[in-house]
């Protein structure tokens, strides 16, 4: 899986490693980079093995872990002036009241499994508030959920 995810000009993501985990069942590879203000993300599953005997239970069961955990792992971003999205100092809510409700709607939708109705709502939002950092991170990890 592909995915892009481009930032308002002075915002930068932090990277995390990159992950390779090779068993004789499967592999997992992904790997991120960021140019000209493009995230980029590249993941990859190849199963090996239609079925995992019982004796490499153990190492499937951390095989599954460590991926997951690199699919929840979360990106903080930094803007210009070194303010932290979601941090003091960075816009963690809109003064727009409608953007601020189309947000939770997305949130919301988004925990609901729903991520086209996750999407409308979000970029309604951000039609109100474009430079609303927090709310653009959570846009792209609809994106992500969705794919």
């Amino acid at each position: 899986m592909k995915q892009r995810l481009s930032f308002q000009k002075g915002a930068r993501p932090s990277l995390p490693q990159n992950v390779n985990l090779e068993e004789e069942f499967a592999s997992y590879t992904a790997t991120h980079s960021f140019q000209e203000g493009v995230l980029s993300g590249v993941r990859r599953l190849e199963i090996r093995e239609n079925e995992v005997p019982g004796s490499k239970r153990a190492a499937y069961s951390r095989f599954v872990d460590s991926m997951l955990e690199d699919q929840g792992r979360y990106m903080q971003v930094t803007v210009e002036g070194g303010e932290v999205a979601g941090m003091a100092g960075a816009p963690g809510h809109s003064n727009n009241p409608e953007a601020q409700k189309l947000y939770q709607q997305g949130y919301e939708s988004m925990q609901l499994g729903a991520p086209h109705a996750a999407t409308t709502a979000l970029e309604r939002a951000l039609q109100l508030d474009p430079k609303w950092i927090d709310c653009w991170l959570l846009l792209g990890n609809v994106h992500l959920m969705a794919n």
